[in-house]
């Protein structure tokens, strides 16, 4: 719903020209929904590596509550209105993070929140055909990718978020994914979290929003036993991310 306004905003911080140069581009618009930041964060990381940029604004905006969306998302039966109960309940907001290299943060005293450990994404087939069956590959690769290495070292997921709605096939998509996702690493009593019970459903924006709880919640201490954030996230169209946080705050410093 936003592509329009994205490529607005890039067009005018002089994004075509600066690739006429061979420059970084000041604004990139990733437009893949739900999981549109984890496909965005791989090349701000290489970019940060690279020291072709210092420093990164990431994140999402969107919104359910215009009403063209409204409309549409009606006529889909997708919307929950007090009778569908399948549908899912519309959300509104934006959530941006700061990225930088630790080297570059530390002479500015920016205290950081969170380390980025890892990222990975991958594409649905089912969701190209309407009939085929919910399978959750992609969302089980997407988040093994993360686990299995975790495993082999012999660390755990202590708090999970993601962006699940009530919608029939998200739901089964979910079910047949965590107990593949949560084996070998989520021992004890870990944390699971959905976002969209209290906030809605907010498309582009929930990956990032559930980033940005999971920094917040490092620096408070909430949950008081997370030391990482595994945060997944399942687009309308074909893609699915997970996106791992760790806690860059020590203990004593928590609020």
């Amino acid at each position: 719903r936003l592509v329009g306004v994205c490529h607005r905003v890039e067009a005018g911080c002089g994004a075509p020209a600066q690739r006429a140069a061979g420059l970084e581009p000041a604004v990139q618009s990733v437009p893949r929904g739900h999981a549109g930041l984890a496909f965005a964060l791989p090349g701000v990381c290489a970019a940060l590596a690279a020291g072709r940029i210092e420093a990164a604004l990431v994140g999402g905006i969107d919104t359910c509550y215009d009403a063209d969306a409204v409309e549409e998302l009606l006529a889909a039966g997708r919307l929950y209105d007090g009778k569908n109960l399948e549908g899912f309940i519309p959300g509104e907001g934006g959530a941006f993070l700061l990225l930088s290299r630790a080297d570059l943060g530390r002479p500015l005293r920016w205290s950081a929140a969170a380390r980025l450990d890892a990222v990975a994404y991958a594409d649905e087939p089912a969701a190209a055909d309407a009939d085929a069956p919910v399978t959750g590959e992609a969302l089980t690769r997407a988040v093994r990718a993360i686990c299995d290495p975790l495993e082999a070292a012999g660390r755990k997921v202590d708090w999970w978020l993601s962006d699940l709605t009530h919608e029939r096939d998200r739901v089964r998509e979910w079910q047949l994914v965590m107990p593949r996702a949560m084996v070998g690493v989520s021992e004890g009593e870990p944390v699971l979290e959905l976002l969209s019970p209290f906030l809605g459903d907010l498309g582009a924006a929930a990956l990032p929003t559930a980033l940005v709880l999971a920094a917040e919640g490092f620096t408070r201490g909430d949950p008081p036993t997370a030391r990482n954030c595994l945060a997944c996230a399942a687009s309308a169209g074909p893609g699915r991310a997970a996106v791992l946080l760790s806690s860059a705050v020590a203990p004593a410093a928590r609020t």
